[in-house]
């Protein structure tokens, strides 16, 4: 008796193991196709269907229809991205296209915060030069007054010196 469930149970645990040894091809539309996978052209997907545990008919798909195929070994090779629907597209853009504005606006504010900053260090530049440009005035007209200072202790030097030499002479005489 024990033999009897032991044969069943490895016959139901082989045959589920054997049917779900197989490949799925996964159509763009979400249909999933069952089958061995023989080969793979640039045109088309060829496989054999899996009709009664047995790979029998030969079958291909366009490569073109064909979103993924999911080897039996659990490797899983995308062949097209799917085409997103219409709606999400028109959806997907108006959020893309609010993104951008809000994106360009703020580089827009960025952009005139940096202009603002700029003008901002031209006004310290241009005082700064002015500060500069006055102090060189002021400077060359010190070094004149200063000349004119030296020129006119020069002559009341000279002034003096005459005097004082008149003035000894008188003393003398």
């Amino acid at each position: 008796m024990h033999n009897k469930y032991a044969i069943a149970l490895l016959f139901t645990l082989f045959s589920v193991s054997y049917s779900s040894a197989q490949d799925v091809i996964t159509l763009l539309s979400g249909v999933e196709i069952k089958g061995n996978v023989t080969e793979i052209t640039p045109d088309v997907v060829k496989y054999k269907v899996w009709e009664a545990k047995n790979a029998t008919e030969n079958s291909m798909v366009l490569k073109s229809t064909v979103f993924m195929i999911k080897y039996q070994n659990g490797f899983k090779e995308v062949i097209n991205q799917p085409i997103n629907n219409p709606l999400d597209t028109e959806k997907q853009l108006q959020i893309d296209k609010q993104l951008a504005l809000e994106k360009q606006l703020l580089i827009d504010k960025q952009l005139a915060a940096e202009k603002q900053l700029l003008i901002e260090k031209q006004v310290q530049i241009d005082k700064q030069l002015a500060l500069e440009k006055q102090l060189q005035i002021d400077k060359q007209l010190a070094l004149e007054k200063q000349l004119q200072i030296d020129k006119q202790l020069a002559a009341d030097k000279q002034l003096a010196a005459e005097k004082q030499l008149q003035i000894d002479k008188q003393l003398a005489l």
